[in-house]
């Protein structure tokens, strides 16, 4: 659609006339009954400006913005004075005004909307051109509990993990329901990496969590290794002090370290998986060579934790707002805007008249919604 970003002089639009436009075919029977068709599902909406005209100088402007749009040529810009806010004309335009979407935990673009109710009925508008600057976002992110384990071991865990550069040994440790549990052993980092994995969904947060025991190592790693392409974020430091390390797999929020007592610590963070991993093991590592830590269970949540959903963006060209993330599913989306209607002259001809005051007007300035 060819089309230019710029907005009809605000001076003339506002002395217009014009409004919804609908087709709708109405037959009426011998009887004298009647058949109605909607042949349109959305209206669409016509002006005439030639209303707006006071003055020999606005009749110029017209004129100018006519040649410059080739007449029917190119689309721009219109604000209908009598709707071109996302609240009521007589109200201030807040984040809460428009439903705009709910979250599934996948989609990160939303176009723009702007309900008209009445009686119960709802017709949807789509706004494509909000104006720059003034769209404001309310993002109502649910406060979801912890959902179940999308990956988990508990007893036996020896029999679940793999060997990755150190020698390890079954554990009789038992601490709770942790019947046995697995010691990373005496060489280099000694990462235990989970031998199956998880699917989980880019933009999505994730609990994990591991219970360890503190052995002769000062340290320990907790990490999220996704798939594919075995990028890493971790956690790594004293067992009552972790620190985020990597961020490969994704952004690390919330990390928290529990002193079970006994020598028992819960360690767990928050992972917002990056684009393009489908999947995630969980690893439980010794980072301090020739020690020992002892892993008891690991787990890995869904659905999500309640949190903020970072970055977006409004496309004032399109009425689109994308999302740097997939807003969790239950996550209620609003907005408050003001909009322009696009439009072009539905003329290739000005009619102008100048009388002997040479005062000018032009009889009909016809302009037609652009839907596309």
């Amino acid at each position: 659609m060819a089309f230019h970003e710029i907005r009809f002089p605000d001076n003339i639009s506002r002395g217009a006339r014009g409004g919804p436009e609908r087709r709708t075919q109405v037959v009426e029977l011998a009887s004298g009954d009647e058949e109605r068709n909607a042949s349109w599902a959305n209206s669409r909406r016509r002006y005439d400006v030639a209303y707006g005209i006071r003055r020999a100088d606005d009749l110029a402007a017209v004129v100018a913005f006519f040649e410059a749009r080739s007449a029917r040529l190119y689309g721009f810009r219109y604000k209908d004075w009598a709707d071109y806010k996302s609240c009521l004309p007589s109200q201030a335009i807040t984040p809460t005004d428009q439903l705009v979407g709910n979250g599934n935990g996948l989609q990160t673009v939303f176009p723009l909307v702007k309900r008209y109710s009445s009686g119960g009925v709802d017709y949807v508008r789509a706004i494509k051109k909000p104006v720059a600057g003034t769209v404001v976002l309310e993002v109502d992110v649910p406060d979801a509990p912890e959902g179940p384990e999308l990956l988990t071991s508990w007893n036996n865990l020896h029999t679940g993990w793999s060997n990755t550069g150190a020698t390890g040994a079954n554990s009789a440790v038992t601490f709770g329901s942790f019947i046995k549990a697995y010691d990373i052993g005496v060489s280099g980092a000694g990462l235990r990496q989970h031998i199956a994995g998880a699917t989980v969904v880019a933009g999505s947060v994730y609990r994990v969590q591991t219970w360890i025991k503190a052995g002769t190592s000062a340290q320990a790693r907790l990490n999220v290794r996704c798939q594919p392409g075995n990028l890493d974020s971790d956690i790594r430091g004293t067992y009552a002090a972790p620190a985020i390390v990597g961020t490969a797999g994704g952004a690390i929020a919330n990390v928290a370290s529990t002193d079970l007592g006994g020598g028992f610590w819960l360690w767990s963070f928050d992972i917002t998986i990056a684009p393009g991993f489908t999947g995630a093991l969980i690893g439980v590592g010794n980072i301090t060579a020739g020690a020992t830590v002892t892993i008891l269970a690991a787990s890995i949540r869904q659905p999500p934790v309640a949190g903020l959903i970072p970055g977006h963006s409004v496309d004032p060209t399109t009425g689109l707002v994308t999302f740097a993330w997939p807003p969790v599913t239950g996550t209620t989306i609003r907005a408050g805007f003001e909009f322009d209607v696009p439009v072009r002259f539905e003329t290739d001809m000005l009619d102008v008249t100048l009388d002997v005051e040479r005062l000018g007007s032009i009889t009909s300035i016809p302009l037609i919604e652009v839907r596309s």
